[in-house]
């Protein structure tokens, strides 16, 4: 039940948010070893005031009340995965749960994870898939480096730290200076990243998270395809949505299942409909990289590998079919 002192129908500023400041939070409480710095601390205080009192914050806290079912998702996984599910904050105050989120350096999803450390935990990162954009993948990723972090640190205040500040540049911190030194010889951003998320942590820590979808009801499967598929193919034979197939499986960037099995995600009232597709017998595909001479235009690159040139100019991100050069390199799926 959600709880009636927050309303999502208010604006943000004129929200009654109530929450009990004075009662100090049981943190990690399946831990016996706390750093210090889960004590409540002048940062944290003020982030908690934030939150509580500045409509900027309020208007965060809005965010979260809306999205709540799916910080009630991420404590699931975390709990059967033992570990703490007050770590789901962690992915708000990176992306506010939205999975399309993106970064000026190049990180992405739910988590914010780089290419590198993405592929490092198991998701595959390439031209034609970036499994950062689905959720549950790559919450699955962020448990195992979650893990990778304790084992590393052994403190979860740390584990925080390093999420933000990068494993190895702490553990250099912390041999130069030592802890808790460290923590003031560490960037202003990670050490607001620390304290914001305790002071969501304290301030949440009673707060029933409800389990509610607000977009819908609906039932949905993960459903393996093997070989090469168009999501426009799969939608059409299904007769569904080519926009809602391709929002519920972000991961395939440009619309394509190449190698292998993947699975992909359907409301579960397709299921029989996707099993016979399933039993088609389909070969991989693969992806060519075509560079470009002169004299080739986009119409004659299209119709020489039986791909549309709309297609062609939107996985390649070619606003304009003219604008093509010679060197320029265009990735083509085929069958």
């Amino acid at each position: 039940m959600i709880n009636p002192e927050f309303s999502f129908k208010t604006k943000p500023a004129e929200i009654k948010l109530e929450l009990n400041l004075s009662k100090a939070a049981e943190l990690f409480i399946h831990e016996d070893k706390r750093f210090p710095l889960y004590s409540e601390t002048q940062g944290v205080r003020k982030w908690k005031n934030f939150f509580s009192n500045n409509p900027q914050g309020r208007a965060q806290v809005e965010v979260l009340l809306k999205r709540q079912h799916k910080i009630t998702e991420i404590k699931e996984i975390f709990r059967k995965n033992d570990l703490p599910e007050e770590l789901a904050f962690v992915a708000f105050v990176e992306s506010y749960f939205n999975p399309n989120a993106r970064s000026h350096a190049g990180a992405v999803g739910v988590w914010q994870f780089m290419p590198h450390t993405a592929r490092s935990f198991g998701l595959r990162v390439n031209w034609w898939i970036d499994e950062r954009l689905n959720p549950e993948k790559s919450t699955q990723a962020a448990v195992s480096y979650f893990k990778k972090l304790y084992r590393m640190l052994g403190d979860w205040d740390l584990v925080i730290m390093a999420y933000n500040y990068g494993e190895y540049g702490l553990k250099r911190k912390i041999r130069e200076y030592g802890i808790p030194e460290c923590y003031d010889e560490l960037p202003r951003e990670t050490r607001s990243f620390l304290v914001k998320i305790k002071a969501l942590i304290q301030l949440f820590n009673e707060y029933d998270f409800a389990r509610i979808d607000s977009e819908d009801d609906e039932v949905y499967v993960q459903y393996p395809m093997k070989g090469y598929w168009e999501l426009e193919e799969i939608a059409y034979k299904l007769h569904f949505s080519r926009k809602a197939l391709k929002k519920l499986n972000p991961e395939y960037k440009h619309g394509y299942l190449l190698k292998g099995t993947n699975y992909i995600r359907v409301p579960e009232k397709y299921y029989t409909k996707l099993k016979k597709l399933k039993s088609q017998n389909r070969a991989d595909g693969k992806v060519i990289k075509l560079k470009i001479k002169k004299g080739d235009t986009v119409y004659a690159i299209s119709r020489k590998f039986n791909l549309g040139y709309k297609k062609l100019m939107r996985i390649n991100n070619i606003s304009n079919a003219k604008n093509i050069r010679p060197g320029q390199t265009l990735y083509i799926p085929i069958s």
